[in-house]
């Protein structure tokens, strides 16, 4: 399921994580053995973006518990993780921003659940993919990014083999 061929990297979209966000360290293992494979987590990272500090705080003070697997930082980690946009409120959005980096945000959409960016001036009948990240004061570039063009990266893929 999770193999590099040809040179490709392999994306791997996990749900997302719970509070237990150890996992991100002890994957590190995982992770050396394939440099080239890149993971998003769904809903803005769950609650990585919240508990990183606790994570952390682990590693650095009390590495005979938390640094036992794994000698990379967590903060050192999150340049590998690319997490989704679908999170329904602006500030989780610029906290998952913040955390993960802007070229590290995707456009979540939450298919082939029920519940993506439908408009609550709608009723929830008209979806609108993008609703949030257009609502926020996010230069043009960034919004590009959001909106597209980190998950073209995520997936190691040209827009314009796609765009014309």
């Amino acid at each position: 399921m999770l193999a590099e061929r040809r040179g490709r990297t392999c994306a791997l979209y996990v749900t997302p994580p719970s509070q237990r966000y150890s996992k991100t360290c002890s994957a590190s293992p995982f992770i050396r053995r394939l440099p080239n494979l890149k993971v998003c987590f769904a809903h803005g990272g769950g609650a990585f973006p919240y508990t990183v500090g606790r994570v952390q705080h682990g590693f650095d003070v009390r590495p005979d518990l938390c640094a036992k697997d794994c000698k990379i930082s967590p903060r050192d980690q999150l340049g590998r993780f690319w997490t989704d946009s679908l999170v329904h409120d602006p500030d989780a959005l610029r906290l998952a921003v913040k955390v993960f980096g802007e070229d590290k945000v995707c456009l979540g959409t939450d298919y082939p659940f029920p519940l993506g960016e439908y408009t609550a001036e709608s009723g929830g009948t008209e979806y609108s993919a993008g609703h949030l990240i257009n609502s926020m004061d996010y230069g043009t570039d960034m919004r590009r990014g959001l909106l597209g063009g980190n998950a073209f990266d995520w997936l190691g893929l040209r827009p314009e083999d796609f765009i014309r």
